[in-house]
């Protein structure tokens, strides 16, 4: 029986545990695919970045408005390092002596030509024919490898940059079309060699790929801490409400089985007079009367758990709700052959629900008259302090261990020493202590007293004027 309830006990929790480890496993994977799809649309977005800044300078350069005039007298062998402008330019292009539109359209062209090599060096211009061929090479060397003149051109490409690789060299190139009066057309082609720019991207798409990998490599850290985080509190409730359930049905089984076994043994002699069945007539109702009052603290804890706990808000005088209370377990504690004190003090009016706050009082003087035992005395007081007002329980008995005095609070909780069943209740009655004073936006605490004993410090906020 015993290996049988055990097995009863462990499986649920090792299916809770499975499930549990599944669902950190699939956090963990989707907080990696996220963390990986955020870094990876980055790296592309600051590799896209500065790839297009690190060839603006060289693209603009490239980038020539002066091409496409018309060309018609001066041929383009004229131009050249030593005599940028032409052989018409024996004076400043913008003389009065220029006498045609054409003439200037040359100058313009050959001026573009030679400052963009003097802005960069690196700058070549291939005359081109309308076939592609080259016909002639510009720039501040008077000649240049067949490699340079042998770079491809695609005709079907003007006026935008875009690379060229040969013979492991990198270059950025821009074609333009020349079209003269005669109705021919050429092409010049601006080539800029970009091998130091290439290194550097290079570099750099090195580093944010490592930078991409570390990040990845941290995320996955992330992303399991981060679902352990989540889950926690989930792992932490679902543990709670299991607890729970087991205790509640523990609970609930002890007197519904005292019910029915009584009510089964009265079925035996049904011929019976209720006088000779009076013990266990009363003891069904008192059994029947336990369930009741443990339903009712269920739904009031659930209630508290679901933020539902109405509260019918008003101006409540402490001191006569707690002389009241004392006054109503005097005859109790009278009978258990014990002393119950109120001591008044100040005068304390507080926001609150008068119905709950008595709850309260009964359940803070019912356990300490149930954890006393004769001869011991049982304290209330209330104080204000500033806009807080105090209520304090204190008693002589048993006392708490110190490693239990914050689970009392919890459901069901019994410590060894001070909760054993031989004192009735279910160990709900705390629990909904501390609900009825977080609704109240108060704290509940208890704290053990010398020589012995134990006390219930209640401190209620914003005391009314």
């Amino acid at each position: 029986m015993m290996q049988r309830i055990q097995k009863t006990h462990t499986t649920p929790s090792l299916i809770e545990n499975d499930r549990l480890r599944r669902e950190s496993i699939r956090y963990t994977a989707l907080f990696f695919v996220v963390f990986g799809l955020i870094f990876t649309l980055l790296g592309i977005f600051v590799y896209q970045t500065v790839s297009s800044n690190i060839f603006k300078a060289v693209d603009e350069q490239l980038s020539l408005p002066s091409f496409g005039v018309i060309v018609d007298t001066v041929p383009s062998a004229a131009l050249s390092v030593d005599n940028p402008y032409g052989e018409s330019s024996d004076a400043d292009p913008s003389a009065d002596d220029v006498g045609s539109n054409d003439s200037l359209g040359e100058a313009s062209l050959s001026e573009t030509i030679y400052s963009s090599i003097e802005n960069n060096p690196q700058t070549i211009f291939l005359a081109r024919s309308s076939d592609g061929s080259t016909t002639d090479t510009y720039g501040i060397y008077a000649s240049y490898p067949d490699s340079i003149e042998g770079l491809p051109f695609d005709s079907s490409v003007l006026n935008t940059p875009y690379p060229i690789d040969q013979n492991g060299h990198h270059y950025r190139a821009v074609n333009y079309r020349i079209e003269g009066n005669d109705g021919s057309a050429s092409y010049m082609q601006a080539i800029a060699n970009v091998d130091s720019e290439i290194a550097i991207l290079n570099q750099f798409t090195a580093m944010l790929v490592g930078g991409l990998v570390v990040a990845l490599v941290v995320s996955a850290g992330a992303s399991y801490l981060l679902s352990r985080m989540t889950l926690r509190p989930i792992a932490d409730a679902w543990a709670k409400q299991t607890e729970f359930v087991q205790n509640a049905s523990h609970e609930l089984r002890t007197p519904l089985t005292v019910i029915r076994t009584t009510q089964e043994l009265l079925l035996d002699s049904p011929n019976a007079r209720i006088v000779d069945k009076f013990e266990d007539i009363t003891l069904t109702i008192e059994e029947a009367e336990r369930l009741s009052r443990l339903t009712e603290s269920l739904l009031a804890l659930t209630a508290t758990d679901a933020g539902r706990f109405d509260l019918a808000i008003g101006d409540v005088d402490l001191r006569n709700l707690c002389a009241d209370v004392v006054s109503a377990y005097d005859d109790i504690a009278f009978l258990q052959g014990k002393s119950l004190e109120f001591a008044e003090g100040d005068e304390a009016v507080v926001r609150g629900d008068r119905d709950k706050l008595r709850q309260l009082l009964a359940i803070l003087l019912d356990n300490a008259l149930k954890y006393t035992n004769a001869g011991d005395a049982v304290r209330l007081s209330v104080a204000v302090r500033g806009s807080d007002t105090t209520i304090r329980v204190e008693d002589t008995g048993i006392g708490i261990d110190e490693e239990d005095l914050e689970r009392v609070f919890d459901r069901f909780y019994r410590a060894d020493t001070a909760r054993s069943r031989e004192t009735g209740g279910a160990g709900l009655g705390l629990s909904i202590a501390r609900g009825i004073i977080e609704a109240h936006g108060g704290t509940i605490r208890l704290e053990n007293i010398e020589p012995k004993g134990v006390a219930a410090v209640v401190r209620l906020p914003g005391r009314a004027a």
